[in-house]
């Protein structure tokens, strides 16, 4: 049986699963390459979450795949600047 995808404008749906499947910070750091380097995402100015599960310091954290894909094709190399803030438009 194969698996049938589509996109929602949020998302993907698999099976006809409505779920909506988020990634962890851990999820998102090995997305983009720092598998193992959660805590270099810190230092760097990660877009806002597409959703948060609770409230105050202890809610959970969620990225949508393209959020993490669109992020890490912006985010600078080294020695490239931004122009203007990355955040925008994300």
């Amino acid at each position: 049986m194969s698996t049938t995808e589509l996109q929602i404008g949020v998302g993907t749906v698999q099976d006809g699963d409505m779920t909506v499947h988020y990634l962890s910070k851990k999820q998102f750091a090995a997305r983009v390459g720092l598998e193992g380097k959660e805590g270099a995402l810190d230092s760097l100015k990660m877009p806002k979450p597409d959703a948060i599960i609770g409230e105050g310091p202890r809610a959970t954290r969620g990225w949508l795949p393209e959020t993490a894909d669109r992020w890490n094709e912006m985010r600078p190399g080294r020695g490239r600047r931004w122009e203007s803030d990355p955040a925008e438009g994300i």
